[in-house]
């Protein structure tokens, strides 16, 4: 809560005797400022108002009041938000379970659909457009699960683990240590300084890796000196004046003599042809589901039931449950509360907040279709 803004210092004087018949309030503000007739003093307002007993609500309109009167002179300095900790609310508990619950729903909801869409077989620019509510697209002439996966042409180069092999060769035959903006710009072959930056020594431009891995990007060159330092095949070592180096480990030395040593580290991710990728949404929990077998009817009932209570509340529909929990309730269709509470989604919370309206609809819909 915020109250009037108070001076951040003071400079107030006794204008009347010491000994004068000042109100009570007055008295207990010059006792507590050791106020003297005649000697202007340097005050905290806040903290002489606290020692007085006064509100610091009404400390400056007090002092206002008795400089009017003529008992005090008063010149403020500065200014001080005065801002008072309330106390937390009896629901403060329940309110930020349920901010909680929102945000894990929400980052559920996010997770399920980058899923989705690595996942999905169809068209990823048409999947794109209907996510975000365009034009439906069945085909393209871009993405991979139109065109299928093109084989990249032979460019010459050196493969990953020779890459790798160059940046150990790089450190071996250094005639002392290098840090990793040094080695970066050796290896790609790069005197250009940085703001703040050094020229490379001139031993640097004579390393015979000077640009052996010009045709990779920084980052490229960077994420690969990590991956040998996570690797124990480099070693960070700290210098006296704060710098850091990479030296070259036991390990280091071995994958020298026997390349192999770095297959672990190279990066050659398998890409599945299009055909043979799952469509959307089938991890575990789809593929339970798909085994019950999802009633697409009673899940849009429930869309529309979710709906209602979102707009009663006046939240977004995921906080009260995500589509995958509702396809969930959707392929069990549960009869029971006990049933229900084993449905992924459905925490006790929401079990006892909207259980009985959400079996109420599965009879309904159950009775109905006989």
């Amino acid at each position: 809560q915020r109250g009037p803004d108070l001076p951040r210092a003071a400079v107030v004087c006794l204008n009347v005797s010491q000994d004068a018949n000042l109100p009570p309030d007055v008295a207990d503000f010059c006792r507590a400022a050791r106020l003297r007739t005649g000697q202007p003093l340097a005050v905290d307002l806040v903290e002489t108002a606290r020692q007085a007993g006064l509100s610091l609500g009404d400390i400056e309109l007090g002092v206002l009041e008795w400089a009017d009167a003529g008992w005090v002179s008063y010149v403020p300095a500065g200014r001080d938000l005065l801002l008072d900790l309330l106390p937390p609310p009896p629901d403060a508990a329940r309110r930020i379970e349920t901010l909680l619950e929102g945000y894990e729903t929400v980052q559920a909801q996010r997770v399920d659909e980058v899923s989705a869409y690595a996942q999905t077989a169809r068209c990823r620019h048409g999947y794109l457009n209907a996510y975000l509510g365009g034009r439906a697209i069945e085909r393209c002439s871009a993405c991979d699960n139109c065109v299928g996966v093109k084989t990249l042409p032979e460019t010459g180069l050196p493969d990953e683990r020779e890459q790798l092999l160059t940046i150990l060769r790089c450190v071996a035959e250094a005639p002392w240590s290098w840090g990793r903006d040094s080695l970066a710009r050796i290896l790609r072959g790069s005197d250009r300084v940085r703001p703040g930056g050094h020229s490379l020594h001139r031993q640097a431009n004579e390393s015979p890796e000077f640009g052996a891995l010009a045709f990779r990007s920084r980052t490229a060159v960077d994420r690969m000196l990590e991956r040998l330092e996570s690797g124990g095949f480099l070693q960070a070592r700290s210098l006296e004046h704060g710098g850091v180096v990479l030296d070259l480990t036991a390990q280091g030395q071995t994958a020298l003599q026997n390349p192999a040593a770095l297959d672990g580290l190279v990066v050659s991710p398998a890409v599945s042809p299009p055909s043979s990728r799952p469509s959307a949404g089938t991890g575990q929990g789809a593929q339970e589901e798909a085994d019950l077998g999802v009633d697409e009817e009673l899940f849009e009932l429930l869309r529309a039931w979710r709906l209602e209570q979102a707009r009663s509340q006046g939240v977004p529909p995921y906080v009260i449950f995500h589509d995958s929990h509702l396809r969930s309730i959707a392929a069990h269709r549960p009869v029971t509360l006990d049933v229900l509470s084993g449905v992924k989604g459905v925490g006790p919370r929401k079990l006892e907040q909207y259980g009985e309206a959400v079996l109420a609809l599965v009879r309904r819909y159950s009775e109905a279709q006989g």
